[in-house]
């Protein structure tokens, strides 16, 4: 609207520039006040995505500590671990797939009764329990491909000799 009055003549860009200016700096003022508490808040919300993102229940093993997505400082893998590792009173570990973002699900496996994980690789996704190395079901699984794999390897062996 002040655009139209400055073409019209109605009014002149600096008085619009001075009002524009003193609206601007009104605002930029209340920012400066509530500067910390902004931050704060935003500290706390990245927390909490974190926490969300990283923990992904109770340890099973001693009960009272947090499995967590952690990556070594030593080699920079990624795993879970229990939140009482430091302390010494748990060693609860279970490897995870290093390449991909992961996802903690709100269910459990069926077979091992571990918690779920989202994998995203690429344009691929997966589900698989933080127990995958020793899971029954991925046991059945893997076996069940071994299956396919060796029957389509006999095929083609067999279909290659007339």
């Amino acid at each position: 609207q002040e655009m139209e009055d400055i073409q019209q003549g109605k009014t002149n860009r600096d008085n619009v520039l001075a009002k524009s200016k003193i609206g601007l700096l009104s605002i930029l003022k209340e920012f400066k006040e509530k500067e910390d508490k902004i931050g704060e808040d935003l500290v706390k919300g990245l927390q909490r995505y974190w926490k969300d993102t990283e923990e992904l229940g109770s340890c099973p093993k001693c009960g009272d500590g947090i499995l967590r997505i952690v990556q070594s400082p030593r080699t920079g893998k990624r795993f879970v671990g229990c939140s009482n590792y430091k302390d010494g009173t748990c060693d609860q570990t279970f490897p995870l797939p290093q390449k991909g973002r992961i996802t903690p699900l709100e269910k459990t496996c069926p077979h091992c009764d571990h918690q779920m994980i989202k994998v995203v690789s690429g344009r691929r996704a997966w589900e698989t329990c933080i127990n995958w190395t020793q899971c029954p079901g991925r046991q059945d699984d893997l076996k069940a491909l071994d299956e396919r794999r060796s029957k389509q390897a006999n095929k083609d062996a067999g279909g290659s000799n007339p």
